[in-house]
């Protein structure tokens, strides 16, 4: 039995339009997410007030609310309040 590896060249145009295809969609979708986070500065400014003044307790409930992905999120911005300041964590 012989096997051949012969690509039609339907099939590499098929392959080559599910490619850019993906590429599309992938780059819009970055460009969605980014955008989603851009938010203001005075909004920025509240979230790390709250995260100032709650500390460790709105960590904890967090956590428990959204299954450690919202503590992830308190802990990385209260290590940046620590880190750098209050001003370049709203940054």
């Amino acid at each position: 039995m012989e096997t051949s590896t012969y690509a039609s060249k339907r099939s590499i145009a098929v392959a080559g339009l599910i490619s850019f295809v993906g590429i599309a969609f992938a780059t819009v979708s970055v460009m969605y997410v980014a955008g989603m986070f851009g938010i203001s500065a005075s909004l920025a400014g509240q979230i790390v007030s709250a995260v100032e003044v709650g500390g460790i307790a709105l960590a904890i409930v967090m956590g428990l609310l959204s299954g450690g992905v919202g503590a992830a999120a308190v802990a990385t911005a209260r290590w940046a309040i620590a880190r750098w300041g209050r001003n370049i964590a709203i940054a």
